[in-house]
């Protein structure tokens, strides 16, 4: 009888102490199959992909990748300038590093905005007239245009968005005034430097800065028989 209570209790104690030990894995566990790492393979993801990391001292704009012929040559763009002085400075700054280059300017046209117009008039009191039946008619936001080719127009509007211009054009036609529409552009000139230097002088140049925020270093491909590349802001 004593040997049985023994016995029990030894197995009492068991149970309790496997109960209080043991932990279930919680539901929906995910277990990772994937084969082990190897750490000699490792690499930083800014470094593969070819982006600065946080503390990186190279240079603050775009990153680009460095590409070379069988010379080890690096050729590269930097731009655009957006004025004589600062591609000056920038020269300056390249020729302290004895790093070759030459100077290129690119005129950019882009949109700048879009009006809603009535043709010249005979006259400038014929405009002055026209003005007057559009302010009956309920348009107040208009001028007399004096520009080449378009002398004594009427200009009823200038939109940043081009849908708000051609809105306007089809209130006018509905109250029997026939408005034409169009793209004003802006046009600046702007500077490029382009190099081509040993892949030892690579250091150097990143660390330079430029003035601007709109200057970037551009990677060009290096041709065998010569530095002459694409423009690389086409």
């Amino acid at each position: 009888m004593k040997l049985l209570f023994g016995s029990m209790l030894l197995l009492n104690v068991a149970m309790f102490m496997w109960g209080s030990w043991y932990e279930a894995p919680p539901t929906g566990t995910v277990v990772d199959r994937r084969s082990p790492v190897n750490a000699d393979k490792l690499r930083v993801l800014s470094a593969a992909a070819g982006v600065p990391s946080a503390k990186s001292t190279g240079p603050r704009l775009q990153p680009w990748a460095l590409r070379a012929v069988g010379s080890k040559r690096v050729c590269a763009s930097v731009g655009p300038f957006p004025s004589v002085a600062m591609v000056r400075g920038a020269q300056s700054d390249l020729a302290d590093l004895d790093l070759e280059h030459c100077q290129r300017q690119e005129v950019k046209k882009t949109v700048a905005s879009y009006r809603v117009y009535l043709p010249p008039q005979v006259s400038r009191q014929a405009a002055q007239d026209k003005r007057k039946q559009l302010t009956r008619m309920g348009f107040k936001d208009h001028y007399i245009i004096d520009e080449p080719g378009r002398k004594n127009a009427v200009s009823l509007g200038v939109f940043a968005v081009e849908r708000n211009a051609w809105i306007l054009g089809r209130k006018l036609a509905e109250k029997g005034i026939s408005a034409k529409q169009e793209t004003l552009h802006h046009t600046e000139t702007v500077y490029w430097l382009d190099l081509e230097f040993g892949q030892e002088a690579t250091e150097r140049f990143t660390q330079l800065e430029w003035e601007s925020p709109r200057v970037r270093i551009w990677d060009r491909a290096c041709k065998e028989n010569g530095s002459d590349a694409p423009d690389p802001a086409a």
